[in-house]
């Protein structure tokens, strides 16, 4: 699972939005280890250990290509951010322009 989904996906562009409820996923496991430990309760730490390992093999290292082509974009100028990475009505959107890294690789 992805953080990002394709919203939109053409021969110019691809749109890809933040799923916004799994960094809320996340930050209530964190919560539920804090209070476990806080409280003594050693059962409500291990469950949110559990749930942010499970979120770091299940979210967080398959999103690494997806990143990493984030970057590249960044650095070639061709990506556009709209949004917000806490809001579920206006999420953090990533817009790609493809025509404009395929010039750019082939050194046009």
């Amino acid at each position: 699972m992805h953080p990002y989904r394709i919203l939109e996906e053409t021969d110019e562009h691809t749109v890809y939005e933040f799923r916004t409820y799994l960094l809320y996923g996340l930050y209530g496991s964190l919560a539920m280890m804090l209070a476990g430990m806080a409280t003594g309760n050693v059962w409500l730490d291990r469950i949110g250990f559990g749930l942010i390992l499970l979120y770091l093999v299940m979210v967080s290292i398959p999103s690494w290509f997806l990143l990493r082509k984030f970057r590249v974009a960044m650095r070639r100028g061709s990506i556009e951010l709209s949004g917000s990475k806490w809001s579920f009505t206006n999420p953090l959107r990533v817009k790609i322009k493809k025509a404009d890294l395929a010039s750019r690789a082939s050194g046009d």
